[in-house]
């Protein structure tokens, strides 16, 4: 896709503050929106700038939970975007399998009443725990762990063989990613320049994407320090 001009598409007109005065993306923001909308989708450009209206234009008090939110959902969004998502009909036919397994335990051993003669038999339960392993190992490796979902996505940002790139910014989107959804759940209180300092963190990784495909090895670095010295 070509740039907003060349393909005639322009930035949304945006809403207006309480005073009347014209929502403008600064040159930071801008880039980090012609990133988003040029490799990725316009929708997921349009999270972005959500939140950022939200965060300028908004006066009341939950403002940086619904900005947070909307910050949130443009992080998932990029995700599954390029395809590192759950995958939920995998997740609900485990659960299916796991409730219907859990049937067929021993009513008695199930409630912890002693079983007669005082010892366990139950034909139901290796059936159980093997299919709770295996849910288990598979939840935790490719569902549960947002991080190493981060790694696969950093890994299609950045072709080729980096590990530890992947795993450095990896970490730093996950912290981005866990600050934005307990703001937004409200399960943690920040203030304005708290979330500020990770919204610049979301920005940077963004920001780090070139329009040619050619990643900002310098801009990579610094955000990289920053997050070792945050952690």
């Amino acid at each position: 896709m070509g740039s907003s001009e060349q393909s005639g598409t322009a930035l949304p007109s945006p809403s207006s503050d309480s005073a009347g005065q014209r929502f403008v993306l600064n040159g930071n923001q801008r880039r980090v929106y012609d990133i988003l909308f040029e490799k990725m989708d316009l929708k997921i450009a349009l999270m972005y700038q959500a939140c950022l209206l939200v965060l300028d234009c908004v006066e009341h008090d939950e403002k940086l939970s619904l900005a947070a939110h909307a910050l949130r959902e443009t992080m998932c969004a990029i995700a599954e975007h390029h395809g590192v998502t759950w995958d939920e009909k995998r997740l609900h036919s485990q659960l299916n399998e796991l409730k219907s397994a859990f049937k067929k335990v021993t009513p008695d051993l199930v409630s912890g009443r002693q079983l007669p003669g005082g010892t366990i038999s139950d034909e139901g339960l290796p059936r159980f725990l093997s299919g709770f392993r295996v849910f288990a190992e598979w939840y935790g490796n490719d569902v549960g762990n947002r991080r190493k979902q981060a790694e696969n996505l950093f890994k299609k940002l950045f072709p080729g063989e980096k590990p530890a790139l992947y795993q450095n910014l990896a970490d730093i989107w996950v912290g981005a990613y866990g600050f934005f959804t307990g703001v937004a759940h409200h399960r943690k209180r920040a203030s304005k320049e708290e979330f500020i300092e990770s919204l610049t963190v979301f920005e940077k990784c963004i920001g780090t994407i070139r329009l040619e495909a050619v990643e900002d090895t310098n801009a990579i670095d610094e955000l990289i320090a920053k997050g070792q010295v945050d952690g």
